[in-house]
């Protein structure tokens, strides 16, 4: 009798190198042992794990963090899906990449445009330069907390109808964050209006969870 194994195929960028590492995953793998992927340039590796609970466990290495993220999924989204992607908890960017061949490298191309945007942003012309800079990963990003508190400052702004900008009657639902050189910037998706919030301090950041007001400008 011939079984047809589950498989599936799994991806994720390396920090030190900024290339696509991806492998194959097959049930049958997994049925006892923890399986690596390791980038081929030696540097970093995903670890891939069933539970006792027959889920698939994940440590995966993040671009942004410089340390690893742990997920877990089922097998039937594990093996059942065209394309599942896990991001970073902090940036809600993707790292790692599940499904069929094609639909991963569809996807690892989209996410090679969004990070040479993103990088852009902070005043680097790519992701190859960025990581050839002296400054670690962890310099990329502001302190986790300082994220946290201010994701829940514009939240709670949002909800209550205290961020404003120069949209008119037709103001946004939500207002986005991404990260700038200076810090953590809250802009309008349809005016551009913008306020930065810096993120070299935590004391600083906790002054603005007494922020009852957010007002948006357009940069001269």
């Amino acid at each position: 009798m011939i079984l047809n194994q589950k498989q599936t195929y799994i991806a994720y960028r390396c920090p030190r190198c900024a290339s696509a590492a991806t492998g194959f995953v097959g049930e049958f793998s997994l049925s006892a042992d923890m399986l690596k992927l390791k980038c081929p340039c030696k540097e970093s590796e995903m670890s891939i794990t069933r539970t006792s609970d027959k889920k698939i466990r994940l440590s995966v290495p993040c671009i942004f963090c410089n340390k690893n993220h742990g997920f877990v999924v089922s097998q039937d989204i594990f093996y059942g899906k065209d394309l599942f992607l896990l991001n970073c908890p902090y940036t809600n960017m993707d790292i790692c990449f599940i499904g069929k061949e094609n639909e991963i490298s569809e996807a690892i191309e989209k996410n090679t445009n969004d990070l040479n945007t993103l990088f852009s942003d902070l005043g680097y012309e790519s992701l190859d330069e960025i990581l050839s800079d002296e400054r670690s990963a962890e310099d990329m990003l502001p302190d986790v907390e300082i994220y946290n508190i201010v994701r829940f400052i514009v939240s709670e702004l949002t909800a209550d109808g205290q961020i404003s900008c120069e949209c008119k009657d037709d103001k946004p639902d939500d207002y986005d964050i991404d990260f700038v050189a200076e810090g953590l910037r809250v802009f309008c998706p349809k005016c551009h209006a913008e306020y930065v919030f810096p993120t070299d301090s935590l004391e600083g950041a906790k002054e603005f969870l007494s922020c009852e007001h957010l007002e948006l400008k357009k940069k001269d």
